[in-house]
């Protein structure tokens, strides 16, 4: 009942509309992404998860047929394998509860997706990695001889720890703080604030007012902010308004400085476009300061 009114709120228009209907092929680059795009440490999640899976089933299901007059017949080696069955007997309840929580988060985004709400996304999946690493220890102690745990478990983060380095050095870490806090530190009264990409996607408008609103200051973006991105339709009417020359000439007129912000790009046609745009505002502007990351630019122009 506390739900209702957000979910009538949500169906008015999502802001997450963005974000494309997921298809299977999503569900498993979800899994992929979460073993950092290691096939072989999925595959050994899954079978651990796997293992973890039969030794629930298998336990209730030997329970019930020990009930019976048949159970002793049907379910004969499947103990050997693994722990004693008084252990297993508490793995049921977990164990569905883990499954639960592993795939009822998946198969509803999914399924709501597909209609004008979408919220299938690895970053809101994210939740689903607890669950699924709590079912991978549940298969390796659902083994019966310590010797094979142990091995198993070494194996795995092995094979987790060796995709570490590779994650971290390819990684693109966008390093809004520091920009934002210099952006601050430079803006003058009457300045204008310029941010490109402002897509959603891309998100540069909303990565520096994070950083204005979390650590107040003079610097904020004006109403006229070419590709301005709008908080209340969540979205951006014209994104490359940003990069247009004659657009950026007439801002220029109404401030003192251009503050020109660029971000993570999504092709070469929007590098193309930024790069364009800067040697425009190099060319008609004098470039007073600068400071440049891995993947974000602050150039400051008097007009």
């Amino acid at each position: 009942l506390l739900i209702i009114p957000l979910l009538l709120v949500s169906l008015q228009g999502p802001k997450t509309g963005w974000l494309p209907i997921p298809h299977s092929r999503e569900v498993f680059n979800l899994f992929l992404a979460i073993s950092g795009y290691s096939k072989m440490y999925l595959l050994m999640l899954a079978a651990a998860c796997l293992i973890a899976l039969v030794a629930v089933i298998g336990s209730y299901l030997s329970e019930s047929a020990r009930a019976s007059s048949w159970g002793h017949k049907r379910f004969p080696s499947f103990y050997p394998l693994f722990t004693r069955r008084e252990n297993l007997r508490q793995y049921l309840p977990i164990g569905l509860a883990l499954l639960c929580w592993l795939v009822v988060p998946v198969a509803v985004s999914y399924l709501v997706s597909q209609g004008s709400v979408r919220f299938f996304s690895i970053r809101y999946l994210v939740t689903i990695v607890p669950p699924l690493l709590l079912l991978v220890g549940m298969g390796l102690s659902s083994l019966r001889w310590q010797t094979l745990k142990l091995i198993l478990a070494l194996v795995i983060c092995a094979v987790a720890l060796y995709a570490v380095p590779y994650y971290y050095g390819s990684a693109q870490v966008e390093d809004w703080n520091s920009t934002s806090f210099w952006v601050e530190q430079h803006y003058q009264a009457g300045d204008g604030l310029v941010c490109y990409d402002n897509a959603v996607q891309q998100g540069c408008q909303i990565s520096v007012e994070y950083y204005f609103h979390a650590y107040p200051g003079a610097a904020h973006f004006t109403k006229d902010t070419p590709g301005a991105f709008s908080w209340t339709t969540f979205s951006s009417m014209n994104p490359d308004a940003a990069v247009d020359p004659t657009v950026l000439a007439a801002y220029a007129t109404k401030h003192p400085h251009i503050i020109f912000i660029v971000g993570r790009l999504p092709d070469n046609m929007s590098v193309a476009r930024a790069h364009q745009a800067q040697n425009w505002l190099d060319t008609h502007y004098h470039l007073t300061d600068q400071i440049v990351t891995r993947t974000v630019t602050v150039r400051i122009y008097a007009t």
